[in-house]
C-alpha cells in the first residue's frame, strides 16, 4: 500500500507502505533515547533519510539510526527534491532536510514537489506553487497531482484531465480517473473501462480493460476476464492471459500469481523464478521480499534466497538506497541488502530511505 498520491476533496487519512505495521502495544522508546546526528547543509544534500512515527510525533533519521530532525511533527513524508511536505496541527509546509521550514504550514493539504512545483490547497481547491511560495497555476481544481513527464493530472467537475507547468488542458477533463503518465503513456478510465492515451490524448488502445497498468519495458499488464497477461503498446497479447495476478514489469521481471503463489517471468514470458512464494514483491535495487511460511526474506534475480525469511513483514517497495524497513514484533526496523538490522525495529511506522 501506499501513502497519498494527490490531494482530494477531503484530507486524506495515511496509508503506509508497510501492511500491519501498527502495533497495539505501547512504544515504550522515546526520542530523547535515539542518538543525535548534526550534519552540514552540505553534507545532507545528497544524504538519504527516512521519514518515521514515534509514538504520534514524525521524524526523519539517516541510515545509522540517528535522529536528524526532530519528532515534532503531526504528519510527514518523503523528501523530494530537498523539501518535505508536513503538518502542524491543522495546516502544511514544506521544510528543508535541516528540519527548517521552507514554506511556513499554511495550507490545508499539500503534496510533495516535482518537476519543480508543489500543490497546495486552499480553501478548498487545487494549485500549484514554486519554493518561494509562489502561486504558478491557481487553485482552481478539486484535485491534483504531482507533475510526471511535464504533466499532471488534474481533476474538475467530476473529471480528470492532464495539464502543463503553464496550466493549460493538455488532455482535457473528461475521464472519469486517469493515471500518471508512464514512459509517454497514460492509462484512462471511461464507462467503466481502462485504455490508454500519450502526451497528445490521442488513444493507443481503446478502453476495454478492468485493471490499470503502467507502460514499462515495453509491455503494459492487461486483463482478460479474471486472467492477466501483458501487451505491446498497440495493443497486442505479447504474454498470454494465464495468471491470477500480475505486476508491473521492474528490472526486468514481474510478478506472477497463480493458486495464491508468486513468482517471476521475463518479457518474453519464461518462468524465470517458480511460482512457489506465499507472497513477493516486485524487484527493487536487484532483490525482491519473498514470504514463506508466515515470514519475510530476500531473494536475487536467480531465485536464491540471500536472507533467510525471519520478519514479520515487509516494505512493499523493497530496498531503497540499499537498505529496506521491516516489521519485528508490531515495530519497524531497517535491514541491508545482507539482511543485517542496522536500525532497531523501534518505530510505529516507516517509509523507504530517499535522497
Amino acid at each position: 500500500m501506499k501513502r497519498k498520491t494527490t490531494l482530494t476533496s477531503i484530507i486524506l487519512i495515511s496509508i503506509f507502505l508497510l501492511v500491519g505495521c501498527i502495533s497495539s502495544k505501547p512504544n515504550t522508546e522515546t526520542s530523547g533515547s535515539l542518538p543525535k546526528a548534526e550534519y552540514t547543509k552540505e553534507d545532507l544534500k545528497d544524504l538519504p533519510l527516512a521519514v518515521v512515527l514515534l509514538g504520534n510525533k514524525w521524524g526523519y533519521i539517516d541510515q545509522k539510526g540517528n535522529v536528524v530532525i526532530d519528532f515534532k511533527f503531526d504528519d510527514a513524508y518523503s523528501f523530494s527534491e530537498g523539501l518535505a511536505e508536513v503538518r502542524v496541527g491543522g495546516r502544511w509546509g514544506f521544510i528543508d532536510k535541516s528540519g527548517e521550514f521552507v514554506i511556513e504550514p499554511q495550507y490545508q493539504e499539500a503534496l510533495g514537489f516535482s518537476e519543480g512545483l508543489g500543490v497546495v490547497r486552499i480553501k478548498g481547491r487545487c494549485g500549484y506553487i514554486d519554493v518561494n511560495e509562489n502561486i504558478i497555476i491557481e487553485t482552481k481544481f478539486d484535485m491534483a497531482d504531482r507533475f510526471y513527464e511535464g504533466l499532471a493530472r488534474v481533476k474538475v467537475g467530476g473529471k480528470e484531465g492532464f495539464i502543463d507547468k503553464t496550466g493549460d488542458y493538455v488532455v482535457p477533463p473528461s475521464y472519469d480517473s486517469a493515471k500518471p503518465f508512464v514512459n509517454g503513456v497514460a492509462g484512462v478510465r471511461i464507462g467503466g473501462k481502462i485504455g490508454y492515451i500519450d502526451k497528445e490524448g490521442e488513444i493507443l488502445i481503446k478502453p476495454q480493460f478492468d485493471v490499470f497498468g503502467d507502460y514499462r519495458e515495453g509491455l503494459i499488464r492487461f486483463n482478460y476476464g479474471k486472467k492477466y497477461g501483458f501487451m505491446t503498446i498497440e495493443g497486442k497479447t505479447e504474454i498470454e492471459p494465464a495468471y491470477d495476478e500480475v505486476e508491473n514489469f521492474s528490472e526486468g521481471l514481474a510478478l506472477v500469481c497463480r493458486n495464491d503463489k508468486y513468482g517471476y517471468i521475463d518479457s518474453k514470458g519464461n518462468l524465470v523464478i517458480s511460482i512457489r512464494f506465499d507472497y513477493a514483491t516486485s524487484f527493487s535495487e536487484g532483490l525482491a521480499m519473498v514470504m514463506i511460511n508466515g515470514k519475510y526474506g530476500v531473494i536475487d534475480k536467480t531465485g536464491k534466497i540471500v536472507v533467510k525469511p525471519q520478519f514479520d513483514n515487509a516494505s512493499e517497495v523493497g530496498f531503497s538506497e540499499g537498505m529496506a524497513a521491516v516489521i519485528i514484533g508490531g515495530k519497524v526496523g531497517y535491514i541491508n541488502t545482507k539482511g543485517e538490522l542496522l536500525i532497531k525495529a523501534v518505530f510505529d511506522r516507516g517509509d523507504r530511505f530517499k535522497k
